[in-house]
């Protein structure tokens, strides 16, 4: 594996890194989300490994990098926090709001991008007793916040593709890698159990309903994935130092077409091993006669408008994400051939 002498630019770029993950929580919000700075293959920090021994409890001993699953591939620990915890301040924020009969909510993430949900109460809302309307918007809430977690962190994988550069810093390399649109996903899934478990605290059922997540998908130890991890260079990514290294491949699936995502296998580990989908969580809320809309308005709004070929002021999953995806898809085939797209060609294979 090729190695290069890491500069003082490099460390100050990543110093800066972690400034801005710092700042992207914000404050003066109850349960705001700290977000973590995500595992990234050919990052200048390294890929830490984990696996049950030692993921520790979620937001007090908790431990970030990567763990290697046998049906899921690699899965990025801050990832799954991450989406996790901003499914429950979604969710926290969205119950009041409905309880109090909010027509819009809108919020952000880690860019300018605002997030709105729109919301249309059955007619007899009003008439029902606070209980019963409590008891629905917590279920709304729930699944509405894991959905807005989801396709909130998969827009920020979009524009990142597209170009948005956090105080003007390139984040490129780690747009759309190979682990984070199911390692997204699955802190979706996992923040939507938490938020149900009714008899533990938020971060015992986090971190319990991790530790069953990554049993259901066969996490492997983590020496062995450490070794596998060394036959996706040169296959994956290639180079040293974040700021110098390529991903040679970007996971392109985020779901919009079949509503589920699968993570790619890890070569070298658990062969022939079948494959665990996890499905995108939805606003279909018919059963408690409500109406939710969920819509993006755009930062890079120019870079947007090329790749969906028209202006639009609002950005919606279901209509203009797989448009989107279709002009990345082309642009990664331009860029890195057939090679840089899982829908192509099998990720286990080296290839020319």
């Amino acid at each position: 594996m090729s190695q290069r002498t890491l500069t003082v630019r490099d460390y100050a770029r990543t110093f800066l890194l972690l400034l801005l993950a710092l700042a992207a929580q914000g404050c003066g919000k109850k349960h705001r989300p700290i977000f973590r700075v995500g595992s990234c293959f050919g990052s200048i920090t390294k890929v830490n490994f984990h696996d049950l021994t030692d993921l520790g409890r979620h937001k007090t001993t908790e431990h970030n990098g990567m763990v290697g699953t046998c049906r899921g591939g690699f899965i990025d620990l801050g990832h799954v926090r991450n989406a996790a915890d901003v499914t429950r301040w979604l969710a926290t924020d969205l119950e009041e709001a409905i309880m109090k009969g909010k027509t819009e909510f809108s919020f952000k993430l880690t860019d300018p991008s605002r997030h709105f949900f729109d919301i249309t109460y059955p007619d007899n809302w009003r008439d029902m007793p606070e209980s019963e309307k409590r008891k629905i918007a917590r279920d709304i809430a729930i699944d509405a916040g894991a959905y807005g977690a989801y396709l909130g962190t998969a827009w920020h994988e979009i524009i990142t593709y597209l170009g948005w550069k956090p105080a003007m810093i390139p984040v490129f390399i780690s747009a759309l890698a190979p682990e984070d649109n199911y390692s997204n996903l699955l802190g979706a899934v996992v923040g939507n159990l938490a938020l149900r478990d009714t008899e533990n605290s938020y971060n015992q059922a986090v971190t319990i309903a991790m530790r069953k997540e990554f049993e259901k998908l066969d996490i492997q130890p983590k020496e062995d994935v450490k070794e596998a991890s060394k036959n996706i260079y040169a296959v994956w990514y290639i180079g040293e130092g974040y700021f110098t290294a390529r991903t040679l491949r970007r996971h392109l699936d985020i779901g919009t077409g079949d509503n589920k995502v699968e993570g790619w296998p890890i070569p070298g580990l658990c062969e022939n091993a079948d494959s665990y989908a996890y499905r995108l969580p939805n606003l279909d809320f018919t059963k408690h006669g409500f109406s939710v809309e969920y819509s993006i308005k755009p930062t890079i709004k120019k870079r947007v408008a090329l790749a969906l070929g028209e202006q639009t002021e609002r950005i919606r999953p279901d209509l203009h994400f797989p448009k989107i995806m279709d002009y990345i898809r082309k642009d990664v085939l331009e860029r890195f051939g057939p090679l840089g797209d899982t829908h192509l060609i099998d990720p286990n294979s080296a290839g020319e």
